[in-house]
């Protein structure tokens, strides 16, 4: 499953025959947590031993790396006897189904928004060095226009002083 449009273009070509859905246009709205819910639906919709997330992890501006995150499937709650000492309200395998559901929607809502701020600090960073660029640019063509303009001033200075000798 490939979440947004970006990876879809490389990994078709080396791994299609791995791709089973691809959700687009997933950050063209805020990210909320029904998107990720709506994700971890998806996912669990093909049972699996365990879910491999890569997600770009967010450090800091100018560094963000790419990540796993490996959950188990859902069939670890009920055999780890972790949860063999609490009293659960209702049926036990449906309390333990609903909060893995919960667990991944909450690690996916996660992932989304580490690659969000991934994405933002990106272009923030772009956007300061464009605005660097065209500052150093706009100084140049200052100082090239200052330097003409004397340089008419200063013939022209010439001219006229030439002119009155000559008189």
């Amino acid at each position: 499953m490939i979440i947004g449009n970006k990876a879809v273009g490389g990994l078709t070509r080396t791994h299609g025959q791995y791709i089973t859905t691809t959700i687009d246009e997933t950050y063209t709205m805020p990210t909320t947590f029904s998107c990720a819910s709506f994700i971890s639906e998806q996912m669990l919709a093909s049972p699996a031993q365990q879910y491999t997330i890569l997600y770009n992890k967010f450090f800091s501006v100018i560094k963000f790396e790419v990540e796993p995150k490996v959950i188990k499937g859902p069939e670890v709650l009920g055999g780890s006897g972790m949860f063999d000492e609490f009293e659960f309200e209702g049926d036990k395998e449906v309390v333990l189904a609903d909060m893995y559901q919960f667990n991944l929607a909450c690690t996916v809502f996660s992932c989304l928004l580490e690659n969000i701020t991934s994405e933002q600090a990106s272009r923030m960073t772009a956007m300061d060095s464009a605005t660097s660029n065209a500052n150093e640019a706009a100084n140049k063509l200052r100082i090239q226009y200052n330097r003409l303009r004397q340089a008419k001033i200063t013939t022209e200075l010439t001219e006229i002083v030439a002119g009155a000798e000559s008189v």
